[in-house]
């Protein structure tokens, strides 16, 4: 076990039990089942419990698991939901939609993380589930050492090629690097089934701190012609040097953090779902006004004029 993105990477789970929990609420005819690392399972007022306040005809079940990466993820989807006998799939009363947001866990892949992320969509479509793809959050930290000077450029470009996947900004063969057949390593369009239905980036979003202060321009530059690792492996100094300068504006605002720089706490979480909240199809009956008015006490999604009525 190790850390990639500050928490535990749970290791794939060959023994990840199948789901038996069920949908109750037949009134809502949006099934809904959000799939994510920690920040997904966060307990009180995540996302997706904003959302499921909101989306009047969504029944949402959050099934995220702390630490899972993305191969663990697609595993996790395929047990809870797809092997699940008290799911109907092919009950024609109900739409059925995968909330996915993870992958950070495995970060330090993005290629291979990828690739588990199409895995996923390509199963949830071949099931006829449709997929709402959030990006990766924003995340990092100046006392962080990963994010240190120009070696922070590692984890930045690595967050930003996932995110720029699901956003579906990447050709496929540059997406998934050398996770593909050779045969199809030059074929840049995607699939069928291998993006999400909806994408929606957090990553470029409220969340960001757009007005951080840059780093030192001229402490960057000394760094960089410096070693010669960095010349052969950035040979455009001046781009490079302002693309680390610029990289604490995309770390995680610090008001929406809750206990270190990659989770959010239940404002952040708020902001991730009044960023999707717009983009989710009208059948889902979203009033995404109210998300303005909620609060959470003791695990319970509250509007303040149902708290000032009481």
């Amino acid at each position: 076990m190790c850390c990639v993105a500050g928490v535990p990477i749970v290791a794939y789970a060959e023994k990840e039990p199948i789901g038996r929990w069920r949908y109750t609420q037949d009134a809502k005819t949006v099934k809904v089942i959000t799939i994510a690392g920690s920040i997904g399972a966060w307990p009180a007022g995540s996302f997706s419990q904003f959302l499921g306040e909101v989306c009047a005809n969504a029944e949402i079940i959050n099934r995220s698991k702390t630490g899972y990466g993305a191969r663990a993820l697609k595993h996790r989807f395929r047990q809870q939901l797809l092997r699940n006998r008290r799911v109907h799939l092919h009950d024609e009363r109900f739409e059925y939609w995968l909330l996915y947001a993870g992958g950070l866990n495995s970060i330090g892949t993005p290629g291979m993380t990828i690739k588990y992320q199409v895995e996923t969509f390509r199963l949830a479509h071949q099931h006829g589930v449709k997929v709402v793809g959030l990006s990766l959050g924003p995340w990092g930290d100046e006392r962080d050492r990963r994010w240190a000077g120009l070696a922070g450029l590692k984890y930045h470009r690595s967050t930003r090629k996932v995110v720029d996947f699901i956003m579906g900004r990447l050709p496929r063969n540059e997406a998934l690097e050398g996770y593909v057949p050779k045969e199809e390593r030059y074929l840049p369009k995607w699939k069928p089934g291998e993006l999400p239905h909806i994408s929606i980036d957090i990553y470029d979003s409220p969340l960001r701190d757009k007005g951080a202060a840059l780093r030192s321009i001229a402490y960057l530059t000394r760094r960089y012609r410096r070693s010669w690792k960095l010349k052969r492996r950035f040979p455009n100094e001046s781009q490079i040097v302002q693309e680390a300068a610029e990289i604490p504006r995309w770390y995680l605002r610090t008001d929406l953090r809750s206990f270190d720089h990659i989770h959010p706490n239940s404002e952040g979480h708020r902001q991730i779902a009044r960023t999707a909240c717009a983009s989710l199809p009208t059948n889902w009956q979203c009033d995404c006004s109210v998300l303005d008015h909620l609060r959470w006490v003791r695990g319970e999604g509250i509007t303040t004029n149902t708290r000032n009525a009481k």
